[in-house]
């Protein structure tokens, strides 16, 4: 299935701009790296749609209606009032945060250190009004009362109100990278999956039947085929349970790191059956990456029941049980020589 960029993350970037320019640059070229599409109004690069029959402020609240995480930076600015606009007394990013509320977008808010600083000496301040601050001007004071609304605890709002502070541009980036690097790494699978430009291992069992006349033992043959369109690197099979009681691994084995798309390898080992034992389950797990380190591991139930007639038949298959993803370290090349 190709995807026509419908199902790429969108997060809006909501900030004052003139002061906070450089960041929100730096946020653009890093969000587009992580495989997420940034919305913001002053970049022509991103994910921002215009709309030429509403106006600036309309446009921004439906562009971040459209967008499924909205980031909340506050710095310095508070910005210009709306008033005379008839949006309220608020600047564009408190409104922008108001609808965000509204709608019920997850949001991050993310505040700088000092004006976290100057937002306790308020908060515990009786008499606000009278007090100057080392980072937050007076005309910027309406700061504090969006900083306080979020800090409050309500039953009513579903959004979180935790916020963290950053001190400058390169702390705020890890910080998002972090808190972003889940849901982005969740929905770049899914589209490498959906684009069969992912690893996709697939076991195929087959039982040797002539070593139950002979030898009495089930000889477990399981070819791991990669289905996918892309290769599979650091490949680790393991049976789990093995050597212990009537099983074990066989002796000779195929070892392979990297498994290119269509190609398979054989994995072998031997169940031996004594009175009264007529099969087993033992599970399978795969363990591998792709070039990126999404690291998947599957663990499959791999069965075998020998059927007590005349051709002496075997019932068997592999059953898919747990499949899990996870951030792993990204396949490294080293290369030589001189510059």
């Amino acid at each position: 299935m190709a995807l026509d960029g419908s199902d790429i993350m969108k997060v809006f970037i909501s900030s004052t701009v003139y002061d906070l320019i450089d960041i929100r640059a730096e946020l653009c070229i890093m969000f587009k790296e992580m495989g997420i599409d940034p919305i913001l109004s002053d970049a022509n690069d991103s994910a921002f749609e215009i709309f030429t029959d509403k106006n600036t402020i309309e446009t921004c609240l439906i562009n971040l209606s459209k967008s499924d995480y909205v980031i909340i930076i506050l710095s310095q600015r508070y910005g210009s009032s709306l008033s005379k606009f008839g949006y309220g007394d608020f600047s564009t990013t408190h409104l922008e945060y108001l609808k965000a509320i509204e709608t019920h977008k997850p949001i991050f808010m993310y505040v700088r250190d000092r004006l976290e600083a100057d937002y306790k000496i308020w908060n515990m301040a009786k008499e606000k009004d009278q007090i100057s601050y080392v980072w937050v001007s007076q005309k910027d004071i309406k700061l504090f009362d969006l900083l306080s609304r979020h800090s409050k605890l309500s039953q009513k709002r579903s959004n979180t109100n935790w916020y963290k502070t950053f001190k400058d541009s390169i702390e705020l980036k890890e910080i998002i990278k972090s808190d972003f690097k889940y849901k982005a790494a969740k929905r770049h699978i899914k589209n490498l999956l959906s684009d069969n430009k992912f690893p996709l291992l697939v076991p195929d069992l087959n039982v040797d039947t002539d070593a139950i006349r002979t030898h009495s033992k089930l000889i477990f043959k399981v070819k791991i085929k990669n289905a996918g369109g892309a290769p599979a690197f650091n490949y680790v099979p393991k049976w789990l349970g093995a050597n212990s009681g009537y099983f074990k691994e066989s002796d000779t084995k195929e070892v392979v790191s990297i498994i290119a798309p269509g190609d398979e390898t054989i994995l072998t080992a031997i169940y031996q059956l004594g009175p009264g034992y007529v099969g087993t389950t033992i599970e399978l797990s795969l363990s591998y990456s792709n070039a990126d380190g999404y690291q998947v591991t599957e663990i499959y139930d791999v069965k075998a029941r020998v059927i007590a007639d005349p051709n002496i038949s075997v019932l068997s298959g592999c059953i898919l049980k747990t499949r899990k993803f996870e951030l792993g370290k990204p396949f490294e090349i080293t290369i030589e020589g001189q510059v």
